[in-house]
C-alpha cells in the first residue's frame, strides 16, 4: 500500500523533480533509455 501524503509534499515532491501537474494535450515521447523496462514495472503494479 502506497503511504498517504499531503497535497503540499506532493507539489513539492513533484517542482524538486521539475514535473509540470498540468495536463498535456500532445504525444510526448521519452529520452530516457530505460523507458521501456520501467514502464512495463509500472503496467505490470
Amino acid at each position: 500500500m502506497i503511504p498517504a501524503i499531503s497535497r503540499e509534499t506532493l507539489r513539492r515532491i513533484l517542482r524538486a523533480g521539475k514535473v509540470s501537474w498540468k495536463t498535456t494535450t500532445t504525444c510526448k515521447a521519452s529520452t530516457d533509455p530505460d523507458f521501456i523496462a520501467k514502464m512495463q514495472r509500472v503496467l505490470a503494479l
